[in-house]
This record gives C-alpha cells, structure tokens and sequence, in this order.
C-alpha cells in the first residue's frame, strides 16, 4: 500500500515537473514588427524575461543600461526578452519613441517584444506567456504577480521557471548575480 502511494507520488510530482518544463516551448515571441520567435527555439539555453520600464527616468535608463552590459557579457549563455508592458505606463502615444529608446539602448542580441498585457489583473487579456510565468498551476513553482517595470522572470535549460525578482532587485544582489548564468 505505501509502495503504491509513494509510486503514484513520484509519477504525479514527475507529471507536474514535465508540464512546467514543456509548456514554455509552446509559446513565441513576437516583435514590434512583426518577426515571431518560437520559445521552443531556445529549448537548452536560459532564458530571462524582463518587463521593461516605461518612463526614461535616470533610474530607468540606469536599468536599460545595465541589462545591456548583462546581454553583452553572457551574450551566448542568456537569451534576454524584453518586454513592454500596458499595465506599466506603455501607451500608443510614446509608442514610436519608446521602442527606439530600447532600440537605440539595447544590445542587439536582446529580443524585444511586441508590448504585451504582463499582469494577472488583466484577466483573459494576460498573454499567454505570462501567464504562464505569474501562475503556479503552469510554471510549477511561482505565483508572484508582475510588480513593474524591471519585474524579472528566469528560465533554465529545460524550460522551467527558476527564479523570480522585483523591480527593487539590484543587479548587485548576490540572488540576482547567482541566478544568471
């Protein structure tokens, strides 16, 4: 009776594990312009998701600057998707400067998304992929809501979800630096 309570466990945990894992590679990313990237076509490198601020604060512009240096120096190692987010000040009207201050500021090895509604508070309009990254019944592991802009979302090799930070993170946080790669 025990051998088959802690068999039908196992099998069950090992399920859960494989759902999270796959589940990422359904999705694709796709550009302000149009260009889709297919998840499944990072399947075995990290990825990070970041949801990118909306304002060009000197805070801001600090953060943009700083994901830059990470893109450039684990450039083949992390995979990062910015994303521009509707529930954090991303509006039609700046729409054009905004995305060439990302333009103009980001690493080109750095995807930057079509803007996307982030938050779980946006209901069915939440895009698929986070909800996958903000509900636990998906990714396995975290329910954390998106905070802001600087919300970070890593993903390892397999696909799972492994670590979530908030906009206050710093990139001097030593969770923060061990988490990438």
């Amino acid at each position: 009776m025990n051998k088959t309570l802690l068999l039908s466990t196992l099998m069950y945990l090992s399920t859960m594990a494989c759902s999270g894992q796959t589940a990422l590679y359904n999705y694709s990313i796709t550009t302000p312009g149009g260009q889709t990237f297919p998840a499944v076509a990072y399947q075995g490198e990290k990825i990070l998701f970041v949801v990118m601020t909306s304002t060009q604060t000197a805070t801001d512009t600090a953060f943009i600057a700083r994901l830059d240096s990470i893109a450039i120096a684990r450039k083949g190692r992390l995979k990062i998707i910015a994303v521009p987010s509707f529930e954090d000040g991303y509006v039609a009207d700046s729409a054009k400067t905004l995305l060439n201050w990302y333009s103009n500021s980001l690493d080109t090895s750095i995807i930057l998304s079509r803007p996307l509604y982030t938050h779980k508070s946006s209901g069915a309009q939440q895009d698929s992929i986070f909800q996958f990254l903000t509900h636990a019944t998906m990714n396995v592991h975290f329910d954390d809501d998106i905070v802001g802009g600087g919300s970070m979302y890593f993903i390892d090799e397999e696909g799972n979800l492994y670590n979530v930070f908030d906009p206050a993170a710093m990139f001097s946080n030593k969770a923060l630096r061990m988490a990438l790669p």
